[in-house]
């Protein structure tokens, strides 16, 4: 639809959940694109040699009307010229590295749609941009990707790390190829992955004694009761290290998470475990139940203090993550059921809470021992 792009009539612009397209009535060619989500981007459209090209300039409000009008005419003289934008750009061999491209990115793309840039942009930076950062990325190849893969996924054994950075790379370079920053063929098509195995580790029936002795050597009284919140909740390790005394009802022993990974708030029952855990707490003086003296307020990470606690209890292969498939796994193992499962766990469906339940023979043998009896029809 056409209209007269001014600042009032794009702030109450809504979208309705569908990719709506403004055409300026006054520029030639100023487009608005609003996305589902209501990220409101201007575009110069232009057909040129029989294909319309769209050329992003920035997104409202952080650039204006005016401004977008400016560039827009520019563009157009560029096209009225007989050059088109991605032409310029490729005669000029303005072609960034990846790591420049990729700080574009996470800037115009990550942060305005996405709810925790920074785990892409870290995932970015920790399994990729050291190999690849510097190149610019019509220097990188489909041999390269592999060869990268191969480091991770059969020499390191870590599929899932190798899938994930090869997910990145390909992203990319979508994305590059889409904002005209590279004309050529993405590299990491046709790269196939590796088939994950679901991870399965919990803590072992044999294992709980000593990680809890273990456990009660930690000097750290913060990192030691945030490990034991995490098994007594099963909860996410950043929404435990993030705990709010403000999102504690006592009364009730229930702890809501506002901000969860699947952008819904979520209520977790507090057992008499995770009660005493909160009751050692709450002499510090601080609106985290974890505290730290960082720039969040809270604890961050806890690596260093989860491998001493292993060490410390002869444990091998233990992830802080296990910890919450530890607690999937015995609430189904004694007796609870799905649903029950994935609300403790915050999924949605039930599918997701299954992958965090392996029951174990100790558990399973007294059930089964019950049904031989019936069907051998003894009492």
């Amino acid at each position: 639809m056409k209209a007269h792009l001014t600042k009032r009539y794009i702030e109450n612009l809504e979208s309705n959940g569908k990719r709506l397209w403004v055409s300026d009535n006054e520029t030639r060619g100023l487009t608005l694109i609003v996305t589902p989500k209501g990220v409101k981007s201007f575009y110069l459209v232009r057909k040129f040699r029989h294909k319309v090209e769209q050329n992003f300039m920035g997104r409202f409000p952080e650039l204006s009307v005016q401004e977008a009008r400016k560039r827009a005419m520019h563009l157009q003289v560029q096209y009225d010229q007989g050059i088109s934008p991605r032409q310029e750009r490729q005669q000029l061999e303005v072609i960034p590295s990846l790591d420049a491209f990729e700080l574009i990115y996470y800037e115009q793309h990550l942060k305005p749609n996405t709810k925790h840039p920074e785990r892409n942009h870290n995932d970015y930076l920790r399994y990729v941009s050291p190999t690849f950062g510097h190149m610019r990325l019509d220097e990188i190849t489909r041999p390269d990707i592999k060869a990268l893969m191969h480091q991770y996924g059969v020499l390191k054994g870590q599929e899932r790390t190798a899938n994930i950075l090869h997910s990145i790379i390909r992203r990319l370079f979508s994305q590059a190829i889409g904002m005209d920053y590279y004309a050529g063929q993405n590299p990491a098509t046709y790269v196939i992955g590796y088939k994950h195995r679901r991870r399965s580790r919990v803590l072992l029936p044999d294992e709980l004694p000593r990680f809890h002795a273990a456990l009660a050597q930690e000097p750290n009284s913060v990192i030691r009761q945030a490990i034991s919140m995490l098994l007594y909740t099963g909860a996410r390790k950043m929404n435990v290290f993030a705990m709010h005394w403000g999102d504690i009802e006592v009364e009730r022993r229930v702890w809501t998470i506002p901000d969860t990974k699947n952008g819904e708030p979520h209520t977790v029952a507090l057992t008499d475990e995770a009660m005493h855990v909160l009751a050692e707490a709450k002499p510090r003086c601080s609106v985290y139940v974890f505290p730290s003296s960082g720039k969040t307020g809270h604890i961050m990470d806890i690596k260093g203090a989860w491998q001493r606690l292993l060490d410390r209890a002869g444990i091998d292969e233990l992830w802080v993550h296990d910890l919450r498939r530890t607690v999937g796994t015995y609430m189904a193992n004694l007796g609870a059921n799905q649903a029950q499962i994935a609300h403790q766990l915050g999924h949605k469906d039930l599918q997701s809470a299954r992958s965090y339940v392996f029951p174990q023979v100790e558990f399973v043998r007294p059930a089964t021992e019950r049904v031989t009896q019936f069907l051998a029809m003894k009492d």
